[in-house]
C-alpha cells in the first residue's frame, strides 16, 4: 500500500475554523495524486480552509494489490488462472453510504470486468507477478483481489490415486483407467475434453477360435479414458484438456511403461522328407507316409521341425505362443484332376478348437515346436506344399483386466514338391525342398488377427 501525505504549499492558509474539519485521507482511492498548490478558499464564515483541496487529495490516493504465478519461468509454461476481485464504496463527504460495488462495476488489473461470480480467466506465464488491483469509478472505495489456478488433475480411476505431475510405473497390457477433474472455483462447467495418449494404445485385444482382433479406438473426448498400452516407453506423458471461459487449460501425467525382456531363440533342425517315418504315426499308432517338415523319429524322441525355447523373463506373467500362417497345397490326381486347398487363419497345430499354441511337453523347460505335414495317397502322383507362418510370443500381465500384449514373433516358411514313385507301395519322392531360412525371434508390437482357424484346409474341387 501506498502512505499519503498532504503537503500544503500555500503560506497564507488560516489553520482554524472550518480549516479542522479536513476529510479523512482514504488508501483506497484510484486517482493519481496531485501537488497541493491550490490557494485557499474562502468559506463565507470569515475564515479561509483547505478542506475541498484536501478533498481531492483524498481520493486520489491510490493501492496497488499484485498477484504471483508460482512455478517454474523455464521454458513456455503457462498456467489458467480465475482471478477475483471485490470493491466496496466507502461513506465520504460528497457521496454518502457505502456498498458492495457489482462485479460490472469494477475492473480488475488490466483483465478488464468480472463475470458475475466476481472472476476474470487470464492464462499468465510462470513465475510471474501482475498486477490485479480492483478498480472503481467511485470517489472512496476498499477492496481485494486474489487468483486461483484452475487446475486439471488426473486420477487413476482403478486405484483413486492421483498423478498429476507424478510419473507413474506400468506394464504393457495392464489396463490404464483414468479420470480428471477441473478445479473451477464458480459454477462454471469446463467443456471440450481432449486426452492425448501417446505412444501404441488399444481399447481392447479379444482373442478366440474363430476370431483374434485388435480394437483400436477409443473415446478420448470425455472426462475419463480406458486404454491398453502394448509398446514401452520412460516418461511418456498423457494429457487431459478441457475449456474454460473459453481458454484452455491442461493437466498431464507421465508414465514409464515397462515391457519383459524375453530370451528366445529358435532352430529349425528338421529335414523336409516323404516316407512313414513321421511322429504322427508313432503317437497314432498308424503307418501314413506324409510329406513333412521335421516330425521324424528315432526310438522314443524325435526331430521337430522348428522349435522355440523361452529361456527367461524379467516380469511376471503369463507366456503363450499364437500361431498363424497361410497354407497352399496343390495335388494333382491319377484322374487328370487338380485340386487345390488353402488354409488362412489360426494355427494351433493339433487342436482346431483352440487358437493358443500349445508347448511340448516331451522337452524340458518352456518350448513349443512345429512340424507340418500333408498325407500322401496313390490316389494323386504330383503333391507341392507351401507354408507359411509367425508365431507370436504373447505376454499377459497379473493386473485385474489385464490383456494379452505381443513380445516376439518368428516369421518362417517351408516348401516342397513330391511326386509318386511306386502306386503299389505308396512310395514318393521329394524333387524339390525349400526349409525355413535362419528364422530369427524378433521384438514385435504387431498384434496376431484373424478370422479362421487354418484347418481344416479348403479344397477346389472338393475332395
Amino acid at each position: 500500500m501506498a502512505a499519503f501525505t498532504i503537503a500544503c504549499t500555500d503560506t497564507g492558509t488560516n489553520t482554524g475554523g472550518a480549516d479542522e474539519g479536513k476529510p479523512i485521507a482514504y488508501r483506497f482511492a484510484d486517482w493519481k495524486v496531485r501537488s497541493d498548490t491550490d490557494g485557499d478558499i474562502y468559506d463565507g464564515g470569515g475564515c479561509y480552509s483547505h478542506d475541498i483541496t484536501h478533498s481531492w487529495h483524498a481520493r486520489e490516493e491510490r493501492f496497488k494489490i499484485n498477484f504471483y504465478t508460482g512455478g517454474n519461468s523455464s521454458g513456455s509454461a503457462t498456467k489458467l488462472f480465475a482471478i477475483f476481485g471485490t470493491a466496496t464504496k466507502l461513506e465520504s463527504p460528497n457521496s454518502p453510504g457505502s456498498r458492495l460495488l457489482s462485479p460490472e462495476e469494477i475492473t480488475i488489473g488490466g483483465f478488464g470486468t468480472p463475470d458475475s461470480y466476481g472472476y476474470v480467466y487470464a492464462t499468465l506465464a510462470a513465475d510471474q507477478t501482475v498486477d490485479v488491483t480492483p478498480k472503481a469509478r467511485v470517489d472512496y472505495y476498499t477492496g481485494g483481489a486474489g487468483g486461483t489456478e484452475v487446475k486439471v488433475r488426473i486420477f487413476d480411476a482403478n486405484t483413486g490415486a492421483e498423478l498429476t505431475d507424478k510419473t507413474t510405473t506400468v506394464v504393457v497390457g495392464q489396463q490404464i483407467n483414468l479420470y480428471c477433474t477441473v478445479s473451477v472455483p464458480a459454477p462454471v462447467q469446463p467443456t471440450n475434453y481432449q486426452w492425448n495418449v501417446p505412444g501404441f494404445a488399444i481399447s481392447n485385444y479379444i482373442a478366440s477360435v474363430n476370431s483374434g482382433t485388435v480394437y483400436s479406438n477409443f473415446a478420448t473426448i470425455l472426462t475419463n479414458v480406458v486404454f491398453y498400452w502394448v509398446d514401452g516407453a520412460t516418461n511418456r506423458a498423457v494429457t487431459c484438456s478441457a475449456t474454460v471461459h473459453g481458454q484452455k487449460v491442461v493437466g498431464e501425467a507421465k508414465f514409464t511403461i515397462k515391457r519383459p525382456n524375453v530370451q528366445m531363440t529358435t532352430q529349425a533342425p528338421g529335414a523336409i522328407a516323404a516316407d512313414a517315418n513321421y511322429i504322427y504315426n508313432i503317437r497314432a499308432g498308424t503307418s501314413y507316409t506324409f510329406l513333412h517338415f521335421g516330425g521324424a523319429t528315432s526310438g522314443t524322441s524325435f526331430t521337430p521341425g522348428i522349435k522355440f525355447e523361452l529361456l527367461s523373463t524379467d516380469i511376471e506373467g503369463p507366456l503363450f505362443f499364437i500361431q498363424t500362417g497361410h497354407s497352399r497345397e496343390s495335388d494333382m490326381a491319377t484322374n487328370g484332376i487338380t485340386y487345390v486347398g488353402i488354409g488362412d487363419g489360426v494355427d494351433n497345430g493339433v487342436d482346431p478348437n483352440d487358437y493358443i499354441y500349445p508347448l511340448d511337453g516331451s522337452f524340458p523347460g518352456f518350448v513349443a515346436d512345429d512340424s507340418p505335414a500333408t498325407s500322401l495317397s496313390s490316389s494323386f502322383t504330383n503333391v507341392n506344399r507351401s507354408d507359411s507362418y509367425t508365431t507370436h510370443l504373447m505376454f499377459q500381465a497379473t493386473n485385474a483386466a489385464a490383456i494379452a500384449v505381443p513380445i516376439k514373433k518368428v516369421d518362417w516358411s517351408w516348401s516342397a514338391t513330391a511326386v509318386l514313385t511306386s502306386a503299389a507301395s505308396n512310395v514318393w519322392n521329394v524333387i524339390s525342398a525349400t526349409p525355413p531360412l535362419n528364422p530369427v525371434p524378433l521384438n514385435s508390437t504387431s498384434y496376431p488377427t484373424w478370422t479362421n482357424h487354418m484347418q481344416p484346409i479348403k479344397w477346389t474341387p472338393p475332395l
